[in-house]
């Protein structure tokens, strides 16, 4: 059975003489309503987080202001036991399952610092791609172990960035179209990917913050490039990503009305805005002229982009 939500007990008490006590009263019993032993979960993970995430800091300012006083074997000694400590944690103790993921998720993100002290004492002359594809090798399996967001978001993030800083680094001698054709190929994969294992009951069913990062992210890959050639030249490449743009906003759509689910529209009708304002600044010459039609298209196309989000929200759109 299908878990009741928010907006069916709103349909219920549109539709009904259903008073407000009564309502409220239904959403304490659902647990639409947190109670106090899920504020204090959800207490307990934010604290230990957001520590994990000054922690983490912490270790990069040391380093960074104690660099000339310490020995380099002190570096390496102080680098490592950052690492193998939250992994001996985890394996020898008996703690809850989302505190190990976050013990894995504070290692995964402190390997980078064992490569990049590591570098910095001996010199390796290595590139900062090297680095990072390194990075991104060694905690895979931590990240497929783990099975969480957060940590997933972490190595796509590290993906991205050793594929950036190989194309700047090296001679592959990539145009721009390309570049983010693969950019987006990484993340489209990604986010496909993990709804398919998500699906499959393979991996915990995707947050929905995770969703609309990931998707943002896509969207991004495919929007930039496109603006890149609507004020540079139109070259062949850019047919592609425009073909793509196309072919990536008409899915989401589709995938939007399908599933009911109004980020989708919102998200593509905003990105669609801003490349057609991009647009119309490019084709517009005089300036005056090209800032009153930006003007007036964004606040119409803003506008209806807002009555068609409350048309839909009143349609079961979530």
């Amino acid at each position: 059975m299908a878990q009741i939500t928010r907006d069916d007990f709103y349909i219920i008490n549109k539709y009904s003489t259903w008073e407000a006590e009564h309502i409220e009263t239904a959403f304490r019993a659902k647990k639409i309503y947190p109670d106090a032993p899920t504020w204090t979960q959800f207490a307990k993970i934010f604290t230990i987080g957001l520590g994990s995430v000054f922690f983490i800091l912490g270790v990069v300012f040391f380093f960074a202001f104690n660099w000339d006083e310490l020995h380099k074997f002190v570096k390496l000694g102080i680098v490592e036991a950052l690492v193998i400590i939250p992994v001996a944690v985890l394996l020898l103790t008996e703690v809850e399952d989302y505190f190990k993921k976050i013990l894995l998720t504070v290692a995964s993100v402190l390997t980078g610092t064992i490569f990049a002290v590591f570098g910095q004492v001996y010199q390796t002359g290595a590139n900062a791609y090297d680095l990072f594809l390194i990075w991104t090798i060694c905690i895979t399996l931590w990240v497929i172990l783990a099975d969480f967001q957060p940590l997933y978001l972490f190595y796509i993030a590290l993906l991205n960035t050793t594929f950036a800083l190989a194309c700047a680094q090296t001679n592959l001698e990539l145009d721009i179209y390309t570049i983010f054709s693969v950019l987006f190929a990484i993340n489209a994969v990604a986010l496909f990917g993990l709804h398919y294992l998500a699906y499959r009951k393979k991996i915990e069913t995707l947050s929905v913050w995770f969703d609309k990062t990931l998707t943002i992210i896509v969207l991004l890959t495919v929007s930039i490039p496109t603006v890149v050639g609507i004020f540079g030249d139109l070259e062949f490449e850019f047919a592609v990503t425009l073909l793509l743009l196309v072919l990536t906003f008409g899915g989401g759509i589709w995938y939007a009305v399908q599933k009911k689910r109004l980020f989708y529209i919102a998200i593509i009708g905003t990105f669609t805005i801003l490349i057609l304002t991009c647009l119309i600044g490019n084709v517009i010459e005089d300036n005056v002229l090209m800032l009153l039609a930006n003007s007036l298209f964004v606040g119409a196309g803003f506008t209806g982009l807002v009555k068609l989000s409350i048309a839909l929200k009143a349609k079961g759109y979530e």
